[in-house]
């Protein structure tokens, strides 16, 4: 009876010991980059001001404007364009899916700081 009772107390033990030890995480999928849509984007910044730009997989981001202000384009690898400047206007950009842009623009001789802007596809 005392070796039952010994061998029991064994199994219980191991039986608390494994449920007391967390189960392996379970890894989240990894991120799918943006496949941007071709065509035309529109949005605003962070002071209300339009911002509309082209892009195609051809020529990248085209024809940034700020209002009426332009900024060139740049070209787009891995659903986004590195910091970019035409003039002084500088941008720079990432997809965070396929139809939304976040990023930012500045003046480089304006000193005023970057200005954050979020667009999405219109057509």
């Amino acid at each position: 009876m005392r070796k039952l009772l010994s061998v029991l107390a064994v199994l219980l033990c191991a039986a608390g010991f494994a449920s007391a030890v967390p189960a392996p995480a379970q890894t989240a999928p990894a991120a799918r980059a943006a496949l941007p849509y071709e065509g035309h984007y529109r949005g605003m910044d962070q002071h209300h001001r339009t911002v509309t730009f082209t892009y195609t997989r051809a020529h990248g981001m085209t024809n940034f404007r700020v209002g009426h202000q332009s900024f060139g384009g740049a070209q787009v690898s891995g659903g986004r364009w590195h910091h970019t400047c035409h003039h002084g206007y500088c941008t720079r950009g990432q997809w965070h899916h396929d139809f939304y842009v976040t990023g930012h623009w500045n003046v480089s001789h304006g000193g005023g700081g970057d200005v954050f802007f979020e667009a999405t596809h219109v057509s």
